[in-house]
């Protein structure tokens, strides 16, 4: 549980703009799987529980074990507490063994009461994408023991294999998810960069079964372009993007801006530029929604990933979907629009539909203003 609340800080961290400016229902319940994703990984360095993982499955990840089951003890406390005890013998409020497949989340119910149907609720909808994790940990896991390795020393090989993979597709990922399937696409972007494709078919197979990418994704193109030196201001990075617009493919009237520069521990370097614009999301409604571009260099200057974020018509209906969602379960009050603040289930955010001048707009908010 600790590891599972680290995660979030450690997404915002990295992509603190990836729930920002009312993101998508999968935006939200990928940052509640990744916080099961640092759990699982946290988890297993013990070698303890790694011997204990391999005594029950005997390195078939398949079968039941204390890993995929997560939260155990708070599942105990909530079946105790709240549902009267009738859950099963070994319910868990999540596990990582399990069999879903993607669907639009805007199609599914909240939060059904039947714990094998998807639902769009944050963590209900989480467990599809941390079930693709957990299928990939176990395809690592039978390569490893198909190479000869033990049970025990099978499962700590994938998990150092997908411990960096799973960090490496955050850096590579969206800033402002809109599908899972941009996560998907930047772990294997990651593969293909840091492990030269070795554990790419797994992968394409994993997400492809899950319905969350299909297997003939194409990647996208980078242009060939090389700096001259490190960018090393804000200045630098407009007089870079000035010059490289059509290169990577942004429109010219786009008033992006420098936001973060950053390089990691390989000397590769990262450039992010935002924008924002008000977007209609209902009758005499609207709110403030942000794209990015984010460039990344090798050392030697050479561009290796660009992604480009337009505020598009995705994205506009995906902020109006949830936001009729929050309106629908009381989180956003349309009486008086004026400092209705509900957490959400997060006591970190907050939202607040307000009124200016006689135009309605709905903002994201931190609860503790």
């Amino acid at each position: 549980m600790v590891s599972h609340e680290a995660g979030h800080a450690i997404l915002d961290g990295i992509k603190p703009g990836l729930m920002g400016w009312f993101a998508g229902a999968e935006a939200e319940a990928f940052h509640e799987s990744f916080g099961d994703m640092t759990a699982i990984l946290t988890t297993l360095q013990d070698d303890r529980v790694v011997d204990r993982v391999a005594d029950q499955t005997g390195g078939d990840l398949r079968k039941q074990n204390v890993v995929a089951a997560l939260g155990e003890d708070l599942s105990l406390g909530i079946n105790n507490s709240i549902f009267n005890g009738t859950k099963p013998a070994g319910w868990t409020i999540r596990n990582a063994i399990n069999s879903f497949t993607y669907a639009d989340p805007s199609t599914l119910p909240s939060n059904p009461k039947d714990d094998n149907q998807l639902g769009r609720e944050a963590h209900n909808f989480s467990r599809l994408f941390t079930g693709a994790f957990y299928d990939i940990l176990t395809g690592l896991t039978a390569q490893q023991m198909a190479a000869g390795k033990a049970p025990a020393d099978a499962i700590k090989a994938a998990r150092d294999i997908l411990t960096p993979l799973t960090a490496r597709m955050v850096e590579l990922g969206p800033n402002r998810m809109k599908k899972y399937s941009e996560m998907a696409d930047a772990m294997i972007a990651a593969d293909k960069k840091d492990f030269n494709g070795a554990h790419t078919a797994l992968l394409t197979s994993v997400f492809a079964n899950r319905k969350i990418r299909p297997a003939n994704a194409t990647d996208g193109q980078v242009p060939a372009v090389k700096l001259d030196r490190p960018i090393a201001s804000d200045a630098d990075a407009a007089k870079f993007l000035a010059a490289s617009r059509a290169d990577l493919g942004v429109p010219g009237d786009v008033p992006l801006q420098p936001a973060a520069r950053w390089t990691n521990q390989r000397g590769e370097q990262f450039v992010r530029y935002d924008y924002t614009q008000s977007a209609s999301v209902g009758q005499n409604l609207s709110t403030q929604l942000a794209g990015s571009l984010t460039v990344g260099f090798e050392p030697d200057g050479r561009l290796f990933h660009s992604r480009w974020e337009p505020i598009d018509q995705e994205q506009i209906a995906q902020a109006k979907d949830i936001i009729d969602f929050h309106f629908a379960e009381g989180d956003i009050n349309d009486g008086s629009l004026a400092k209705s603040v509900k957490t959400d289930g997060h006591p970190w955010l907050g939202y607040v539909a307000v009124s200016a001048d006689g135009d309605r707009q709905v903002v994201r908010i931190p609860a503790t203003t």
